[in-house]
């Protein structure tokens, strides 16, 4: 449990820091930008937004930013034993490592930010519970620090009592043009993924610029409608309603909102803000998707296979190795796993020039009864063949084997392991369970294996020290 926690953790701190580089950049575009519409600007923050809710697996050449390697949540064990580093890393044991301290302090943050954003909508809900309506979903609660709208299935406006008619007018056309904008939705929703994201200081940042945004937006759109006087009225009526600096800032859109002073000047001011400026701005809203939105190119790149048969004792599987050019080769591990503990490892190296990588496996039988099983390697173009026995138990009464199909394409990281291939025994149990995608995404089944030759491959992000060893 502790290891998937961490996991997580690891995974939202990869993409928070992918997602803050995208938050610069749209912060730099703000700022150069600021006489572009202001609808547009909300929108270059949903492009951060999309990163933190989604996973992006696309690769891209045109991809800005670099792959992070974060720290594992478990250690792995040292190179010098062999018998712990031929193990799935899941599976070394270890203490509590930093990672794991991380994502508890993370996991307690979040809870706590959910926790009050929960108790701050209740409190108030209780507070408009007895509200009187004065029109159309428009209704007027008596102590009010200002106009907001709540409510996220039937959004309704409330305002605050005894205000005059005029500027009821005007909070009611800036309440209205935020549900028109869907802003009762998304800046709650922003915030549930400042409370996910709570630990990257430039998502606070960008989700106070994205609300001080968001009313710009309002603000824009209820002038586009309004003559001049009109627009006077209602930045008097802004002024009016504007919102003490912590009433009701989490949850609703609130009419006052931030900056105040900056919005009363744009709605005053007749400068005139230029079309082919929101097109730039949206041709680069593109760019930057494809350039954030996407992954960086993989390091390493796939194996096929491009054959796999059995004929009697001997099982025969080719692969095609393609490395990306950041791989620096990889070995390749030949375990006997019985009763759940690895009881025997052969590692050889598999060299970064290699092309292709040949599997042979030849079970020996006595009197119709496997007593042990040859495991070779050749990887082209270096040649070579390398060659280890594993002995097994006599109680063996039948094996199968398991790999992929001819043609099939397997994804490979640096740093990650796939089983390529596997060969049960039979004790008199029946053979478990052994497909190769299950072993390779939880290791665990290894525990269960009365007895189990795995053959795995684990490619390295950097090139291996040259090695006389030879054995596999």
């Amino acid at each position: 449990m502790m290891n998937q926690l961490t996991d997580l953790f690891l995974t939202l701190a990869e993409r928070s820091l992918q997602a803050a580089g995208l938050a610069l950049a749209v912060l730099c575009l703000r700022a150069l930008f600021r006489r572009a519409p202001k609808w547009i600007f909300p929108l270059l923050w949903g492009l951060v937004a999309l990163k933190l809710l989604w996973p992006f697996t696309l690769e891209s050449a045109l991809c800005v930013l670099p792959a992070l390697d974060l720290p594992p949540s478990v250690p792995t064990a040292a190179a010098g034993n062999v018998r712990q580093a031929a193990a799935p890393a899941a599976m070394v044991s270890a203490g509590i490592a930093p990672a794991q301290v991380a994502a508890c302090v993370w996991l307690a943050g979040a809870a706590a930010l959910i926790i009050y954003l929960l108790l701050s909508s209740i409190r108030l809900r209780l507070r408009v519970k007895n509200a009187r309506k004065i029109s159309k979903n428009v209704y007027e609660v008596p102590g009010l620090p200002t106009a907001f709208v709540l409510g996220l299935l039937r959004p309704r406006i409330y305002l605050p009592a005894n205000i005059d008619e005029k500027t009821a007018a005007c909070a009611v056309a800036h309440e209205r043009a935020h549900i028109r904008r869907g802003d009762f939705i998304t800046r709650p929703l922003g915030f549930l993924l400042l409370a996910v994201y709570w630990f990257n200081p430039v998502l606070w940042l960008a989700y106070a610029l994205f609300c001080r945004d968001v009313e710009f937006a309002c603000d824009e759109r209820v002038a586009r409608t309004l003559s001049p006087d009109a627009r006077a009225d209602y930045a008097l009526a802004l002024v009016f309603m504007s919102a003490p600096r912590n009433a009701l800032r989490l949850h609703p859109t609130a009419f006052g909102g931030a900056d105040v002073k900056n919005r009363v000047r744009q709605l005053l001011s007749r400068r005139r803000t230029w079309a082919w400026t929101a097109a730039v701005l949206l041709l680069l809203c593109a760019a930057l998707a494809v350039g954030f939105l996407t992954s960086p190119l993989s390091k390493a790149d796939f194996l096929r296979l491009r054959e796999a048969s059995t004929h009697g004792n001997t099982f025969i599987a080719d692969f095609d190795l393609s490395l990306g050019h950041n791989a620096g080769g990889g070995m390749l591990y030949a375990e006997l796993w019985q009763k759940g503990a690895c009881q025997q490892s052969a590692p050889a190296m598999v060299p970064v020039t290699a092309e292709s990588l040949h599997l042979l496996v030849t079970v020996d039988r006595a009197d119709k009864s496997p007593r042990g099983a040859n495991v070779q390697l050749n990887a082209n173009p270096d040649g070579g063949t390398e060659l280890t026995r594993f002995e097994l138990p006599e109680s063996l009464i039948g094996w199968s084997f398991a790999s992929y199909q001819n043609g099939q394409k397997l994804a490979v990281s640096p740093g990650g392991d796939r089983v390529l291939a596997a060969l049960g025994f039979d004790v008199g149990g029946g053979i478990r369970s052994m497909d190769c995608d299950t072993l390779t995404s939880d290791p665990s089944r290894l525990e269960n294996a009365d007895c189990l030759l795995v053959i795995r491959l684990s490619l390295q992000a950097e090139a291996l020290p040259p090695s006389d060893s030879g054995a596999l």
